[in-house]
């Protein structure tokens, strides 16, 4: 069970991580006037900074507990983005 949970977060960080990657590429093609001017491009650079704030906050974490806590709020606050 512990080896199933531990690729799941994997899976997950991986994800997360593309998705980071994703939204920064697309993002450096605007500039920071633009950026603050356009409310979708403002709120993409919030969240993925957000984001970001998150994984730091739990790459060296140690413990199940915490990379479940991270995932779990990390995966709330993307359902939240896309609504």
């Amino acid at each position: 069970m512990g080896a199933a949970i531990s690729l799941q977060l994997e899976i997950a960080r991986a994800a997360q991580e593309r998705a980071v990657k994703l939204v920064r590429e697309q993002l450096s093609g605007f500039d920071s006037e633009k950026i603050e001017r356009d409310p979708c491009a403002r709120r993409a650079r919030n969240e993925v900074e957000s984001w970001e704030r998150l994984q730091a906050r739990f790459t060296d974490s140690k413990g199940l507990g915490c990379w479940k806590i991270g995932i779990d709020s990390l995966f709330r606050e993307m359902s939240v983005a896309k609504t």
